[in-house]
């Protein structure tokens, strides 16, 4: 997938000494900071899951995003598919599919520690 950006000045400045020194193009440093940053995101996600108790861990394995939240996620991304969404649509639509990608990350890392404990079955 091909996206386009605009970068402050500074922040383009400091890709490409990056890039210079390890002798990279500069989306290749972009796209490992994104996918660093998602990574400690996910670890720090999964230490904070490990902390709670059983009952906790239970209770995140069953979240969803709020029923209206999700239909009107539903809504833009359909909207998306058939027409051009307004820059306010744009900007609602990236933050309700951030609140999904962490609801489902959060069930994910739930999930494991369920397992890891032992925990399936038990209500």
């Amino acid at each position: 997938m091909e996206i386009t950006i605009n970068l402050p000045e500074r922040v383009f400045a400091n890709l490409s000494v990056i890039a210079g020194k390890s002798r990279r193009r500069i989306d290749e440093v972009i796209i490992e900071k994104i996918e660093n940053a998602f990574a400690l995101e996910a670890e720090d996600l999964a230490k904070q899951i490990a902390l709670c108790s059983d009952q906790e861990v239970l209770k995140i394995a069953e979240m969803r995003i709020p029923a209206k939240q999700d239909a009107r996620l539903s809504n833009l991304l359909q909207k998306q598919g058939e027409e051009s969404l307004t820059a306010n649509e744009q900007k609602e639509l990236w933050k309700l599919m951030e609140v999904s990608r962490l609801t489902t990350l959060k069930k994910a890392f739930a999930l494991r520690e369920i397992s890891r404990r032992g925990l399936n079955g038990k209500n």
